[in-house]
C-alpha cells in the first residue's frame, strides 16, 4: 500500500498533517453550538384568527371553513386541522417531512391574502406560526423587590432589564408575565346614550379619530422644507375626556357628560409567584441556531451585573435554567466516555505489554474524536446528546482499525523484519482488510441518512457522527500508526508463549497466562467443533429458533 511507504518515508509530513488536524478540530470545537438535541424543524404551522364575542359556530363557518378550503391547496400539505372555539380559530396544517417551512409559510400568507376578503371586517389580524421546539425560553427569572408593587416592578422591568438582555447576542426576545399593563376603562351611560341616540360604534370612531399621531404635510420656507407633524395621542385621562361625540343635529357632547372614565389596570390572567410572594416572570428566547450553553451563561452574567444596579430592592432570581440540564447531561456522557476510554487503554496495555505501544494505539483516540469535531463544523452539527453517543459508539471502533495494523507490524518485527520494514509490510498487508472493514461500517449507517420523519431528524446527526468517527480513524491507522510504529517501537513485547515461568506479582504477566489458558482452551473447543460439524450446526439452527421466538416476547 502506498499510503504505507508515505507515512513510514515522510514522517514530518504526516505529523503536520496530524497536528492541522487537532488545530482545525480544535477550532471548529469552539464554534460547535451545544444543545440537549439536533436542531428539529417539526413541519406543523398553526394558523390563529381572533373574532371578539363570536360564538364557536360562527367561528367555524366564518372563519376556518374559509381558511381550511385556502390552505388545503398549499403545497406539500399531509393533513389539516381546526379548532373553533369562542372568540378565537385555530387551523393547523401539518406538512410532508423535509418540506421547507420557510417557504411553505410564505405560500400560506399568499393563501390567506386571497381570502381575506371573505372574513368579516371586524376580525383581528390573522396570524401564521411555525411550530418550533427552539421556542421555549432558555431561561425563566422571577423579579421580585420593590414592596410587590406590580406596577412599578414592570416599569423597572421593560425599561432597565429587559433592554439590557435583548440586545445580548444570540437572545431573540424576553418577554415578561404577571404584571399590570395600565387600562383606562371608558364606562358609558346608557341612559344617556339613548336619549342623545347614540351607539357604542360612535363613541369608538370619536375616541380613535383624535388618537393619532401623524404628518400633516410641508411648507416651503425659502429654500427649505419644513415638515408639519400633528401629535394627538391621548397623554392623560383628561385629554380623553375632553373627547367630541357627534350627534345627529350637528352639534357634539364631551365624552365625560356620557361616560366615567376610570384609570385602572387591564384584569390579569397570568400571575407569577415566588416562594409564595407575588411577582414578575421573565422568560428569555435564543434565537434560532444559537448555542443555547453560551447564550445561557451570558444571560447570567448580565443578570448578576443588574442585580448589582436594580433599585427599591429589586432582585432577579433564576427559576428554570435549561442549560443546566444540557450541560449535566453533556458532561455525563463526556465523563463516561472519558472512563471507557481509559479502561480501552489499560486492556491495551494489559494485552501489548509496553508503554509506547500502548501510547501509539491510544494517541488514535483523541486525534480521531477532535478530527471528528472538525467534519462535524463543515455539516452544520451541534454538540448533543446524540452527536456525543454516536461518538463513543465509534470509540472502539478507533481503536480496532490501529490495533488491527499495530498487530500485523508486530508480527513482521517477530519473523525478523527491519523496523521499517515491518512497518510498511505490516500496514500494507492488512490496509485493505481494514478500510473495507471501516467501509462496511460506514455503509451500515447510511441507510440513516435518508430515514424520513422525526426518526431521521433525531439519527441523522447521530449517524453523520459515526460516520465521521470511522473515516478519521481509519485515516489516522493507515497513516499515524506505521509511523509511529517505524520510529518507537525498537523493541517487540515477548509472545503470551515467552513469558517469564515461576511467582510474580506482576498483574501484566497474569493477564498473559491468563489470555495463554484462554487460547488453549479456544484451540480445543476449535479443535472439537471440526470434528462434530452436525452438532454445532444443529446447535446454532436451534439458537436461531429460539432468539426468532423470542422477538414478540421483546417490548417496544
Amino acid at each position: 500500500m502506498k499510503l504505507a511507504d508515505i507515512s513510514v518515508n515522510r514522517p514530518v509530513a504526516i505529523s503536520m498533517l496530524m497536528i492541522a488536524m487537532v488545530v482545525l478540530g480544535l477550532f471548529s470545537l469552539n464554534r460547535l453550538a451545544i444543545d440537549l438535541y439536533p436542531d428539529m424543524e417539526i413541519p406543523v404551522s398553526i394558523v390563529t384568527t381572533s373574532y371578539s364575542g363570536a360564538s364557536p359556530a360562527e367561528i367555524e363557518e366564518l372563519i376556518s371553513k374559509p381558511l381550511e378550503s385556502a390552505l388545503a391547496t398549499t403545497e406539500n400539505v399531509d393533513t389539516i386541522q381546526s379548532v373553533s372555539a369562542q372568540g378565537i380559530s385555530l387551523v393547523i396544517v401539518q406538512f410532508n417531512w423535509n418540506t421547507n417551512m420557510d417557504t411553505a409559510i410564505n405560500d400560506m400568507r399568499d393563501k390567506i391574502d386571497m381570502v381575506k376578503s371573505m372574513l368579516p371586517d371586524d376580525v383581528d389580524s390573522t396570524r401564521v406560526m411555525k411550530l418550533n421546539p427552539n421556542q421555549m425560553p432558555i431561561i425563566v427569572f422571577s423579579i421580585s423587590g420593590a414592596g410587590g408593587d406590580l406596577v412599578r416592578l414592570n416599569k423597572i422591568a421593560e425599561d432597565d432589564i429587559q433592554p439590557r438582555l435583548e440586545r445580548l447576542k444570540g437572545v431573540a426576545s424576553v418577554y415578561i408575565t404577571g404584571g399590570k399593563t395600565r387600562e383606562i376603562k371608558v364606562i358609558l351611560d346608557p341612559a344617556k346614550m339613548e336619549a342623545y341616540g347614540l351607539n357604542i360604534t360612535q363613541v369608538m370612531q370619536a375616541i380613535a379619530a383624535d388618537n393619532i399621531n401623524g404628518t400633516a404635510g410641508k411648507v416651503d420656507r425659502g429654500s427649505s422644507e419644513t415638515i408639519i407633524r400633528v401629535v394627538g395621542e391621548y397623554k392623560s385621562p383628561d385629554q380623553l375626556k375632553q373627547v367630541q361625540v357627534g350627534l345627529a343635529n350637528n352639534n357634539s357632547i364631551t365624552l365625560k357628560d356620557l361616560a366615567t372614565l376610570e384609570d385602572s389596570f387591564k384584569e390579569m390572567n397570568q400571575f407569577t409567584y415566588t416562594d409564595g410572594q407575588t411577582t414578575l416572570g421573565m422568560s428569555v428566547m435564543k434565537a434560532t441556531g444559537g448555542n443555547t450553553v453560551q447564550i445561557a451563561n451570558e444571560v447570567l452574567a448580565e443578570v448578576e451585573e443588574l442585580n448589582k444596579t436594580l433599585p427599591d430592592g429589586v432582585k432577579i432570581t433564576t427559576m428554570m435554567d435549561t442549560s443546566k440540564f444540557i450541560k449535566g447531561s453533556i458532561n455525563n456522557i463526556l465523563e463516561h466516555g472519558l472512563l471507557g476510554a481509559i479502561f480501552a487503554v489499560i486492556i491495551l496495555y494489559l494485552f501489548l505489554r509496553k508503554v509506547r505501544t500502548t501510547l501509539v494505539v491510544a494517541l488514535t483516540i483523541p486525534i480521531s474524536i477532535i478530527a471528528t469535531f472538525a467534519l462535524m463544523y463543515f455539516t452544520d452539527q451541534t454538540i448533543n446528546l446524540l452527536t456525543l453517543g454516536g461518538l463513543l459508539l465509534g470509540m472502539g471502533s478507533l481503536i480496532d482499525f490501529s490495533v488491527v495494523v499495530l498487530e500485523s507490524i508486530f508480527r513482521y518485527r517477530q519473523n525478523g523484519y527491519g523496523i521499517m520494514e515491518a512497518a510498511k509490510q505490516g500496514t500494507a498487508e492488512v490496509g485493505t482488510a481494514v478500510t473495507a472493514s471501516a467501509t462496511a461500517q460506514c455503509v451500515v449507517f447510511a441507510p440513516i441518512l435518508m430515514v424520513a420523519g422525526i426518526a431521521g431528524v433525531l439519527f441523522k446527526p447521530m449517524a453523520l457522527t459515526v460516520i465521521f468517527s470511522h473515516i478519521a480513524a481509519l485515516f489516522v491507522a493507515l497513516t499515524m500508526i506505521p509511523m509511529l510504529s517505524a520510529r518507537l517501537l525498537k523493541d517487540v513485547p515477548p509472545t503470551d508463549e515467552a513469558l517469564p515461568e515461576g511467582k510474580t506479582i506482576n498483574p501484566v504477566i497474569h493477564f498473559g497466562r491468563l489470555i495463554g489458558l484462554l487460547k488453549a482452551y479456544y484451540g480445543r473447543l476449535i479443535a472439537w467443533s471440526l470434528q462434530n460439524r452436525k452438532k454445532v450446526v444443529g446447535f446454532t439452527v436451534v439458537l436461531f429458533i429460539a432468539s426468532v421466538a423470542a422477538v414478540p416476547l421483546i417490548g417496544t
